[in-house]
């Protein structure tokens, strides 16, 4: 680790926040507190502005809870460790990958176990930040999600390889891509709007509010109401009826 991680913390009771500085003391040679809130709406905010490296978080507060903060960044998330009274949610909170899941009162060695997973954690981020880099540089798309096993997957997809792009049915702030040869990656956390942003938006072209399509796989249209797409099974997609002009004249041009 070449410097301190910069740490949020968040909880709504300021006596908690204040006992988590405490029992924090032994680790400020590995981590900088650099602010606390006692407002998820307020934390939110900062995040999404500073980027902070780790956040020690409440999950039950008035509001805004910790799982609806994290659902509302507009950046990847922080590195987080949940520090909660509620013992029962430590499944769910698994959905959201943190680096640990601490139950108050905390445990001086569980929290010294949730740094050290929150610094290999950090130092994994890196490396997959540099691939990312990596995959721009080579004209890649910047693609990142974790699989069903909980394992990061960073395909390298050429946008000329890529068949569709959908906004997941489950969770509107995830996305999967969809390529010719069939494989479909995701759900990666980004918008179809800024996906859309990082690929040409005249060969990729809306067919469906929460789809895009590449238009140089267009094959048919079948009575205005859904598209043939050429790939490894010629899949069909349903159409916006107010989108079919486009789609016809996309058609036209293949």
């Amino acid at each position: 680790m070449e410097r301190l991680l910069r740490t949020v913390l968040v909880d709504d009771d300021p006596f908690n926040i204040v006992d988590l500085k405490d029992i924090l003391k032994p680790f400020l040679h590995q981590i900088k507190i650099v602010a606390e809130f006692n407002s998820a709406y307020k934390a939110c905010e900062f995040i999404n502005q500073n980027a902070p490296d780790i956040v020690f978080l409440d999950i039950e507060m008035p509001g805004l809870g910790g799982f609806e903060m994290l659902q509302k960044l507009t950046i990847q998330s922080p590195i987080v460790i949940f520090v909660t009274a509620h013992a029962e949610y430590a499944l769910e909170s698994l959905e959201h990958s943190p680096a640990d899941f601490l139950v108050k009162p905390i445990d001086p060695i569980k929290l010294d176990r949730a740094i050290q997973n929150a610094i290999k954690d950090y130092n994994t981020k890196k490396n997959e930040d540099r691939l990312t880099v990596q995959q721009t540089i080579s004209g890649h798309l910047p693609i990142k999600y974790k699989d069903k096993y909980g394992i990061t997957r960073n395909p390298f997809v050429l946008p000329d390889d890529i068949l569709l792009v959908k906004t997941c049915e489950t969770d509107s702030h995830y996305i999967e891509v969809h390529t010719i040869d069939g494989n479909i990656y995701g759900p990666i956390k980004n918008s179809l709007t800024s996906f859309h942003k990082l690929i040409d938006e005249k060969q990729f072209i809306h067919v469906y509010r929460n789809v895009i399509a590449n238009r140089a796989q267009f094959v048919e249209l079948i009575d205005n109401k859904h598209l043939i797409l050429k790939s490894k099974n010629n899949i069909k997609v349903e159409v916006s009826r107010r989108l079919c002009r486009t789609i016809k004249k996309s058609l036209l041009e293949n």
